[in-house]
């Protein structure tokens, strides 16, 4: 009886670690499916960014691979052929809706989304 009561005990203070790492994790995923597609400048309809599925994004002559680093932190790696300089920088971002804001580094600036993800651009 002692030793069911250490594995239940175990068991217990492992979910409780674990149940918010994973829901974390879900939080960044559905932040990952709301940034895939096509975002404009606030003030322009022109395509200025695009998020792909793959962890890959377009910016005009930039381009390369994104990751979510922890709630509302982009890691953006261009690649080496991209106009950027910089070789690889974390910005804070804000997603309401429709409505992409980058607080910092080279893409700063309010977006709006222009067009609805392409099944290629969604992520699973």
């Amino acid at each position: 009886m002692k030793q069911q009561m250490k594995k239940l005990t175990k068991s217990f203070i492992l979910l409780l670690i674990l149940f918010p790492l994973c829901a974390g994790c879900s939080s960044w995923q559905t932040e990952k499916n709301m940034l895939a597609g096509t975002w404009c400048r606030s003030q322009s309809a022109s395509p200025a960014l695009t998020f792909y599925k793959d962890s890959r994004y377009s910016h005009g002559k930039n381009h390369g691979d994104y990751a979510l680093v922890s709630d509302h932190k982009l890691k953006l790696t261009p690649d080496s052929g991209s106009k950027t300089k910089q070789t690889s920088y974390i910005c804070r971002f804000s997603l309401k809706g429709s409505i992409l804001t980058i607080f910092n580094g080279n893409f700063a600036g309010s977006y709006k989304k222009i067009i609805s993800p392409s099944p290629q651009a969604l992520l699973p």
